[in-house]
């Protein structure tokens, strides 16, 4: 099997949905570039150590977009949002929201550790 017939459309498209909402959380935050430059460190961070451990670095997209969506989950709940934000914080208005967006998170992260054994 090629990593062509692993990686699927609509996991690429379920990948996108969730690095979308974690720039939308990490827009909502306080200091968003200073969340964004650490939760993209820590995404190439993992893409290094996947490259390096000689995993199919495409087909564990699904586990980045995870790492990424995690990462700013933590720091909605680290720093609270403010409350004269432009982003849509409907989505985001609550600790119990994010907590939910953490365990899909890391749904998200088994499912792309799975999927590349």
């Amino acid at each position: 099997m090629t990593w062509l017939d692993v990686l699927k459309p609509w996991r690429l498209i379920a990948s996108l949905l969730a690095l979308l909402y974690g720039a939308l959380v990490i827009m909502a935050l306080r200091d968003s570039s200073d969340w964004l430059l650490l939760d993209c460190g820590v995404v190439l961070t993992a893409v290094y150590l996947a490259f390096r451990l000689e995993y199919p670095v495409l087909v564990l997209l699904p586990a980045f977009a995870g790492l990424f969506l995690l990462c700013a989950c933590i720091g909605a709940l680290i720093t609270d949002l403010p409350n004269d934000t432009s982003a849509p914080v409907a989505l985001i208005d609550s600790n119990v929201k994010i907590w939910i967006t953490a365990l899909v998170a890391g749904g998200f992260i088994g499912w792309g550790i799975r999927i590349a054994r």
